[in-house]
């Protein structure tokens, strides 16, 4: 089943939230390595140039996953307190903009000075905002929000294994498997 249900989430919300789970993980790892390269290093120039590519496409995705599940059925949280229904709800849209920014803040370092961001080659994106200057705020930015999306994940990453065997409610083998199928 493609869309989400009442009963659970469809392929397409489970692959994009574990896609976007694993590459927002290494895009965290591959910034936390890259800053501490010198020009010296190989990777100097590419890892940044990756870091951003990927960044690009990980806006892409997380824009085509929040309008799928503003498109779709949420599925039924009645197995869950009311306090676990709104801090859920909150959790995800904090996420949400958590990782935007992030990503924002990124394109904004690499683009203020009107460079464009190269896609693993002949793609590009241009530069919107011609802002010399604001990198090293949009820096600031990008790392203690890059933290705090880590962080949001580890609290959602903590609730649902909490939920799966604590609780042993379907929360966390909905977003695995989807609905179940009687």
């Amino acid at each position: 089943m493609w869309r989400d249900t009442a009963q659970g989430y469809g392929i397409v919300s489970r692959v994009l939230h574990w896609l976007l789970a694993i590459v927002i993980v290494v895009l965290f790892a591959l910034g936390w390595w890259m800053v501490g390269l010198d020009y010296t290093s190989a990777y100097y120039n590419l890892a940044p140039a990756w870091h951003e590519a990927i960044g690009i496409l990980v806006l892409l995705a997380m824009t085509l996953r929040v309008g799928w599940r503003i498109a779709n059925t949420k599925p039924d949280s009645d197995h869950l307190t009311l306090f676990e229904q709104r801090a859920s709800v909150l959790m995800h849209w904090a996420l949400y903009a958590v990782i935007f920014a992030v990503l924002i803040s990124g394109y904004l370092i690499s683009t203020a000075d009107g460079r464009a961001i190269e896609i693993f080659g002949p793609l590009r994106v241009p530069s919107l905002i011609y802002a010399p200057g604001i990198e090293s705020l949009s820096g600031k930015i990008h790392r203690i929000l890059s933290y705090v999306t880590i962080g949001l994940a580890g609290l959602h990453t903590g609730a649902a294994l909490k939920h799966h065997f604590v609780d042993r409610d379907p929360t966390l083998s909905r977003m695995w498997r989807g609905a179940k199928h009687h």
